[in-house]
């Protein structure tokens, strides 16, 4: 196919358009029937039907339809002259009904065979040629037409104007982030038009088959998404610089529209409807490229307005998509109870309007709004059979970034509810698809590669999980650049990893250089920073720096709220650090006010009954019991054990932080039988889901021992905490001082205490062990450092 024909010049195929084309409505039997008239007037009378210098001159002769005269005396038969008229009329309707009654009306009647046999035998001869010429003219001047639509979203001048809009921000990542960007939109526009150029012709030549009209629709599908990108693009500032790759990566792919004949399963509306769901849907892409770039207040706006629009558009497929978009707003936005209620607005029109890819979505952003934000399990279950069914009816192959993101929801859903095996399995099942489907250089791929490192850092399985991380690190790295702020949220997942194996430094090293690079984007003060300040606040206060925790805590708390409301969880999460801290220091009075408010204000954002209210329960707890208040110890950890079951089931990997601390409360309360189930419970979960072997295991052994020596049966004990100590030890490069110090203690009065043979040598040894770790730990090993002294004292140690 030539160049496209431009404004300005007649030249080319789009002068045998048919009205309805021009007004941009769909084309049928009778629009090649105008062609064909087009074609036969210029064949009998020398001159094109229409006049026109220029394309709009023309197309306005054609939509009023004003047929020029002959320029000469030209004999053709008057029913020649009337059907070929009768076929070049404004109005579809006012035509013949197709092809065949136009042919039947030009030919001519048997009393007339002899009069105009010289014209008849003219006229017939034209007719298989033109009717060929006409509709194949028609097909090509159409599918120019329609490829000439991706101008409007990547043409040279909107390349330049984003060009330009990159470079202005003066972001110091501009030129590189424009590099990728081009090429990736060049490529992408460069196939659109080769596979709708396909389609189009595809369709023409054979109108039965509806394989090239869902392809053209789901192209033309893209084409939208493509031109919302580009006009946010063409706008950018910093962080819209910094968000381009993950925006150019979430078009979705064009192959599919071509490959799978039934992808473009979304209805489409009637042709009375089609111009204003096609502006909504245009709209309803500039909030969905709102979205993945992080600019969700402006994107609320856009479906705000669109969901009034929809109240004079009866079309429940589009009341479906815009309520779909507000609500995975809403939800990113973190208002999860309007996000709820908005994307179930979203299932019943997707229902109702049969749009089933849009359904799949809507039940997908539920099972995380409603199972990981609002914490509410057993609604989350149901949701999932609905999105499972839901995925399947579609076609696992058919939509893969939607089946990429169901394992991802239930791999992330399932390592929060403590369900490790079932969330392994997800995570390494979404990965083996990805990387088939995605490609290996895809962020979903990163996105599940960082989703199993957390899976592996909940089984205790530190190394492979810093490993994880550190691959999707890479992965990022390679697709967004070396200076993306979006890095950050990788970089903090690795140093947790390193927090998880207790290279502390390292963790601080790794933060220390994502907080430079977040204080270096567009907007350095967000939540992400916050979290970052959060964690360096947790390493200080373990090391004993409590002094250098507190602004730190201050810092992220202010910003936090500000981002959040009062009432967030992340809030909570940092009054209960703030609270750790107190309660290092020794005012344990301080931390229970703060766990006690933090707990009044997760109640009342998410309810009484909320899962997310285990862990300021679980603190105040723990400052019930240093205070010496162990039935209000007792109440709270319970409450704390029950909410977590519920959350995660009685096998729950998260069961063992609230186990330990109802077994001290157990000991301090002279109940060592109870605390003995408590430990041996903690001990057979370690074995479980993780190993014995394990800073968590070894934790477990010494919960049992101090159970058994509490019993007095220190024999029992000392095997236990023999094989504790050995653990501890193994790790003592990288293993909390504050652990290690605890069982040092316990064994040592275990050695002395047993009946058989005791080791008092041994057991003075342990006791200096146990003074040197818990001195090294501050303020926070200053209770069991006063045991440990009273003890040397007793026992005779100079």
């Amino acid at each position: 196919m030539g160049r496209l024909t431009r404004t300005g010049s007649v030249l080319g195929t789009p002068a045998y358009l048919a009205p309805e084309l021009l007004r941009g409505q769909r084309a049928d039997a009778r629009s090649d029937e105008f062609s064909f008239c087009v074609a036969l007037y210029e064949a009998l009378y020398g001159v094109h039907p229409f006049q026109g210098e220029t394309l709009r001159e023309l197309a306005q002769a054609v939509l009023a339809g004003r047929v020029r005269p002959p320029e000469r005396e030209v004999q053709v038969p008057a029913w020649v002259k009337r059907a070929v008229l009768r076929g070049l009329r404004a109005e579809p309707a006012e035509r013949f009904a197709s092809m065949e009654p136009l042919l039947a009306a030009l030919t001519p009647p048997a009393r007339r065979m002899r009069t105009w046999v010289v014209a008849t035998a003219t006229v017939t001869g034209l007719l298989g040629a033109l009717a060929a010429y006409g509709v194949t003219q028609r097909r090509e001047a159409r599918c120019e037409q329609e490829v000439e639509k991706l101008a409007a979203a990547w043409s040279p001048a909107r390349r330049e104007r984003v060009r330009a809009a990159f470079l202005a921000t003066g972001a110091p990542s501009a030129a590189q982030a424009w590099e990728r960007v081009s090429a990736a939109l060049d490529a992408y526009s460069n196939q659109w038009r080769t596979l709708r150029t396909e389609s189009c012709l595809a369709a023409g030549r054979d109108t039965s088959d509806n394989t090239a009209w869902q392809t053209a629709a789901c192209l033309d599908t893209r084409l939208w998404q493509l031109a919302a990108t580009t006009e946010v693009l063409e706008k950018a500032d910093a962080l819209t610089v910094q968000n381009a790759p993950q925006l150019t990566a979430s078009l979705e792919g064009l192959a599919g529209c071509r490959d799978s004949p039934g992808l473009s399963s979304r209805p489409q509306p009637p042709d009375d409807l089609r111009p204003r769901v096609d502006a909504a849907r245009h709209k309803l892409a500039q909030a969905r490229a709102h979205l993945v770039a992080r600019r969700f207040t402006d994107g609320l706006v856009v479906t705000s307005a669109l969901l009034e629009e929809l109240k004079g558009i009866d079309y429940r497929p589009l009341e479906a998509e815009v309520f779909l978009a507000h609500g995975e707003l809403l939800g990113e936005n973190d208002k999860p109870k309007e996000a709820e209620e908005a994307l179930l607005q979203a299932v019943w029109a997707a229902e109702a309007g049969r749009d089933d890819e849009t359904l799949a979505r809507a039940w997908l952003e539920l099972i995380w709004v409603v199972g990981e934000a609002l914490s509410r399990p057993a609604d989350a279950e149901k949701l999932i059979r609905h999105a499972q069914a839901a995925v399947e009816r579609l076609g696992r192959e058919r939509f893969p970034d939607i089946t990429t993101e169901l394992h991802h929801r239930l791999a992330s859903l399932r390592d929060q509810q403590g369900r490790l095996a079932e969330a392994e399995q997800e995570a390494l099942q979404g990965l083996e698809f990805s990387r088939r489907r995605n490609g290996p250089d895809s962020l979903r791929t990163a996105n599940l590669l960082h989703q199993l490192g957390r899976i592996r850092m909940s089984q205790r399985h530190f190394e492979e999980s810093l490993e994880l991380h550190l691959q999707a690190l890479e992965l990022r790295k390679r697709l967004l650049g070396l200076d993306n702020a979006a890095l950050v949220v990788s970089y903090n997942k690795v140093g947790l990893a390193y927090k998880g194996m207790g290279r502390n430094a390292e963790a601080v090293g790794i933060w220390r250089k994502a907080l430079a690079l977040q204080e270096a984007a567009p907007v350095p003060e967000n939540t992400v920073l916050a979290t970052l300040l959060l964690n360096l606040a947790g390493v200080s206060r373990v090391e004993g720096r409590l002094e250098e925790a507190r602004p730190l805590l201050e810092r992220a708390r202010t910003l936090f709220e500000g981002a959040r409301g009062p009432d967030h969880f992340t809030v909570v999460q940092v009054l209960v650090e703030q609270a750790m801290l107190y309660g290092d220091a020794g005012q344990h009075d301080k931390a229970l006010e703060l766990t006690t408010e933090a707990l009044e204000r997760i109640q009342r954002s998410m309810g009484p009954d909320t899962p997310r209210a285990t862990l300021p329960l679980l603190m105040r707890g723990y400052a019930h019991l240093f205070l010496g208040h162990h039935p209000e110890a007792r109440r709270d950890l319970l409450d704390a054990l029950k909410r977590m079951e519920k959350s995660q089931g009685s096998g729950g990997a998260g069961a063992m932080s609230v186990l330990l601390p109802l077994a001290e409360v157990a000991l301090a309360s002279k109940a060592p039988k109870e605390a003995l189930e408590y430990c041996e419970r903690a001990r057979k979960l370690t074995e479980k889901v993780q190993s014995q072997e394990s800073e968590d295991g070894a934790n477990a052994l010494t919960c049992v021992g101090a159970a058994y020596l509490a019993l007095g049966a220190a024999d029992k004990a000392v095997p236990l905490l023999e094989r504790a100590w050995r653990t501890l030890t193994q790790r003592s490069e990288h293993g909390d001082p504050l652990i290690a110090g605890k069982t040092a203690f316990v064994l040592a009065r275990a050695l002395v205490e047993t009946r058989s043979s005791p080791d008092r040598a041994r057991a003075l040894a342990m006791a200096e062990e146990a003074r040197t770790r818990l001195e090294s730990v501050g303020v926070r090993g200053r209770p069991g450092l006063q045991k440990v002294l009273a003890w040397q004292r007793r026992e005779g140690e100079p």
